[in-house]
């Protein structure tokens, strides 16, 4: 996953530790606030534009984004879902759990792929220096998680296990 740096302009937030469903929130705040930011920036996103509204809708507006998140969170620390209830995640783990979510998000639909999003996000953190417009969208969706729950969670949804994946 590259060389797992943040970056220094601000500190405040780097610290801190969240709960999973405030990961959750900090991870679909940052894609609904970087839609639109993309849309203005590049406003004739060729390819791009198709999977990176695909991505949105699917984040965004529901559709079980909590098994999902749960996955993604198995894949980085190896934890499984009935024990990350009271779990805490690092800034770091939940930046890294918002790039599993999309790639979960692209391999569970053969129509399309995130690869724009998801080589976005690793060149966020591969790069932060040329990203501090992506990073201080990711700072107003921390700064927000804590006064906005911007998308119900539910431990109870599940996804189906692929025969092909070790997923507890």
């Amino acid at each position: 996953m590259g060389k797992h740096t943040l970056p220094t302009h601000s500190t405040d937030w780097l610290n801190e530790q969240f709960s999973v469903v405030q990961g959750f929130d900090i991870s679909t705040l940052f894609f609904s606030y970087l839609w639109p930011s993309l849309k203005a920036k590049f406003p004739k996103m060729p390819e791009a534009d198709v999977e990176v509204y695909d991505l949105f809708t699917f984040i965004c507006m529901g559709f079980e984004t909590s098994a999902e998140w749960n996955k993604a969170i198995y894949r980085l620390k190896k934890i499984r879902k009935d024990d990350q209830i009271n779990m805490k995640l690092s800034a770091r783990d939940v930046f890294f759990c918002s790039i599993e979510l999309c790639k979960i998000c692209s391999a569970r639909f053969e129509e399309g792929s995130y690869s724009y999003v998801i080589n976005l996000l690793e060149d966020m953190n591969n790069h932060p220096e040329n990203h501090l417009f992506e990073w201080s969208i990711w700072e107003k969706a921390v700064e927000d998680s804590f006064t906005t729950e911007f998308h119900p969670f539910s431990w109870l949804h599940d996804l189906r296990k692929p025969e092909t994946e070790d997923y507890p």
